[in-house]
């Protein structure tokens, strides 16, 4: 089995079932609709096939889907802010 790419390990997540999951994506989708993304196991896996050009994410937890809509719209700064910070116990 072969390492799953995920932002972060996430309670229910797809990830043991990523391989099952991606053997059912058909080649002819375009776009791909991931209505709980949780840490991103099944969209950010390099293995999904590449035919889907449009992709759309959310999930029921709002933390979830604020943390990917920052990543998107300042993903540059929120990478910084978390560098500068470093792996400090209080803060996190």
């Amino acid at each position: 089995m072969s390492r799953i790419f995920r932002t972060f390990p996430y309670y229910g997540g797809k990830a043991k079932f990523a391989e099952k999951i991606l053997a059912c994506i058909p080649e002819y989708y375009t776009s791909w609709y991931e209505l709980f993304i949780g840490g991103g196991s099944i969209t950010f896996n390099r293995k999904k096939p590449a035919c889907c050009t449009r992709e759309l994410i959310n999930d029921y937890d709002t933390t979830i889907a604020n943390f990917y809509t920052v990543l998107k719209e300042n993903g540059d700064h929120l990478i910084e802010e978390l560098v500068s910070r470093g792996m400090d116990r209080d803060i996190f």
